[in-house]
This record gives structure tokens, C-alpha cells and sequence, in this order.
């Protein structure tokens, strides 16, 4: 004698099994979130303007030209803001601090250094060959730059935990948005 409930359908057990996957997708995207709101929220507490962080993700994604570009519509906003007479004096653009190019190759392969340490990047994006000057300034500032690259990480770890905490608290099953 056979079972009716023996008979499942292999399209209903893809449909259980997809059901399943997006509820768990769902949970992963909502810690995501929580995570991203939280280290959002962490930076702009701590004086980093949120707009130009992201502006600037964009332009590291497309690369290096895109600097050059940013620069180009930047001085043109400028160029523009004073053609509409609104009040853009010279002497504000020194805020900007420019990349001196008198400044010794060692200092500013150790600065680089700590910044791609400081970013979670390998030693291996060491520009400079080991065996120079600049090559064991920079791999001292990429030390530098790990060390404070590990100690932020432990800290965004730490409330990316607390963030997933929270979501895990509120069990409510959230409805899974439409993408119109």
C-alpha cells in the first residue's frame, strides 16, 4: 500500500528547497544590512562624511582614470559655482592638500605602506622592490598599517556581532520585498 504523502512531486520539493534558500538569502541580507547601517552609522559618528566615502568607493571601483575625472568635474563645479556668482573664494581651494612630489621617496613609501596595510591589502602590492630604501620604509609602514588594520577589524567584527544579534533577536519573519 502506498503513502499519498510518499508522492512528493520533484517540482514541489525544488519549490521547498528554493522557499527555503531565499528565506535563508533573506536572513543573510538583513544581518548584511544591520552590518552596513551599523559601520555607516560607526563613521559618521567618528567625522567621516558618508556621501564622500561613498563617492570615493566609486571611484576606486572604476580605477585610476576615474580619479583624474573627479578632479576634472570637481574643478568644473567650482569653475561653475562662481560663474553663478556664488562665493567661492581662491584662497579656500588651499584647503585641499595636494600630493607633494618633493616629498622624500621613503616617507612616502612608508605612508603608502601604512595606508595599504591599513586597508587589509597584501604585501604584495608593495610597489617598490624589498631590497631598497623605499621597499623596507613601505613594508614598515605596511606593518604599521596591519597592526591598526586588525585592531578595526576586531571592533567592526565586534558590532557587526552585536548588529546580527539584534536582527537574530527580532524573529519576526520580515516579508521578502518585491524588486519592481
Amino acid at each position: 500500500m502506498t503513502n499519498p504523502a510518499h508522492n512528493i512531486s520533484q517540482d514541489q520539493q525544488y519549490a521547498a528547497f528554493q522557499i527555503n534558500r531565499v528565506a535563508n538569502l533573506q536572513k543573510e541580507a538583513d544581518s548584511a544590512t544591520a552590518a552596513y547601517s551599523s559601520a555607516l552609522g560607526k563613521m559618521e559618528a567618528n567625522g567621516l562624511d558618508k556621501q564622500a566615502v561613498k563617492e570615493a568607493l566609486k571611484i576606486r571601483k572604476k580605477g585610476p582614470a576615474e580619479v583624474t575625472a573627479a578632479i576634472a568635474r570637481f574643478k568644473k563645479l567650482l569653475e561653475y559655482l562662481k560663474a553663478i556668482n556664488l562665493p567661492v573664494e581662491d584662497n579656500q581651494l588651499d584647503m585641499f592638500p595636494a600630493v607633494s612630489h618633493e616629498e622624500p621617496l621613503e616617507d612616502r613609501a612608508f605612508r603608502m605602506g601604512v595606508l595599504t596595510g591599513a586597508m587589509g591589502e597584501g604585501m604584495d602590492k608593495n610597489p617598490h622592490s624589498p631590497e631598497t630604501e623605499a621597499g623596507q620604509a613601505w613594508l614598515n609602514g605596511f606593518h604599521e598599517g596591519s597592526d591598526s588594520y586588525r585592531r578595526f577589524k576586531q571592533e567592526a567584527d565586534e558590532e557587526e556581532a552585536e548588529a546580527a544579534e539584534v536582527v537574530k533577536a527580532d524573529d519576526g519573519q520580515q516579508d521578502i520585498e518585491d524588486d519592481d
